[in-house]
């Protein structure tokens, strides 16, 4: 009996959640970065951040300084479906034809190490970064980067992706940025694809 009424109970918070739902429109696309893309409901908005003027005050220690070059990347989701983002389905494809994959926060923990001249960092300082310039940079980074995730339908998703800086400290001018989203729906997978100029 008990049982019963308990199901009675979720159906009815279910119908009553159900008949409260409006459609709402979709949400206005606005961004304050540069280079914008839409391909249906998806708009994407980059900003490959070359200096620390070009990151906007972002970060309290200049990422392109210690060898990280930051992408400020913004996705609105203003269809129904859902897509998936990855840093695995992101990178910068050179002039000369190199592919560059963004780094992950293991890497940023080793280059933080480099940058703090310490030969090995214990446990304690990678995963409660602060104090040195090293630990300073991994704590931005993690604050700011763009997490693997799912884009539910209108919804908006920003942050940054961090790519090491170029041999002889390119930063891959005239290259191509690939941004590819990842459909729940086999064969809609979208990509986008900005000129580095």
């Amino acid at each position: 009996m008990r049982s019963h009424r308990c199901s009675i109970i979720i159906m009815m918070v279910i119908a009553w959640g159900c008949a409260a739902r409006t459609d709402q429109p979709p949400m206005p696309v606005q961004s304050h970065l540069p280079h914008v893309q839409q391909q249906g409901p998806l708009v994407i908005s980059t900003l490959l951040c070359r200096s620390s003027e070009d990151c906007e005050g972002a970060f309290s220690v200049d990422p392109v300084s210690h060898g990280l070059l930051p992408l400020h990347v913004v996705i609105d989701n203003t269809g129904e479906k859902a897509y998936v983002f990855s840093k695995s389905y992101v990178e910068i494809v050179s002039p000369g034809g190199d592919r560059l994959q963004p780094i992950y926060f293991d890497q940023v923990l080793n280059l933080a190490q480099q940058v703090s001249g310490a030969e090995r960092p214990s446990l304690w300082r990678k995963l409660f970064p602060g104090g040195d310039a090293g630990q300073a940079l991994a704590a931005e980074v993690q604050r700011t980067e763009l997490a693997n995730t799912m884009i539910l339908a209108n919804q908006r998703y920003g942050g940054f992706v961090f790519f090491l800086v170029g041999e002889e400290g390119t930063t891959y001018q005239g290259g191509v940025l690939r941004i590819r989203l990842k459909s729940l729906t086999r064969g809609e997978d979208v990509t986008f694809e900005f000129s580095l100029s």
